[in-house]
């Protein structure tokens, strides 16, 4: 049975993603032609640890877990 979640760290980063291959732009686009590269973004990171607190129900045995949860923000195209 879960008796609580605690918010243990909180981590922002920001990272650039890799260049991008673009196919050729025609409707018979030769499979694995690449045209040009998209230039990599840059995106943020939302790192998050949580403590997660347990408690047996048959025997009142008691432990905590570390989860880690991980988010992307993209950039807004405007």
């Amino acid at each position: 049975m879960l008796l609580g979640k605690q918010l243990a760290r909180v981590e922002k980063k920001e990272v650039q993603t890799p260049p991008r291959p673009l196919g050729y732009p025609g409707p018979a686009s030769p499979p694995g032609y690449i045209h040009d590269l998209e230039e990599g973004v840059t995106v943020t990171l939302d790192i998050e640890d949580f403590q997660y607190t347990y408690k047996c129900r048959h025997c009142g045995h008691e432990w905590s877990e570390k989860h880690t949860e991980k988010h992307v923000e993209r950039p807004h195209k405007g």
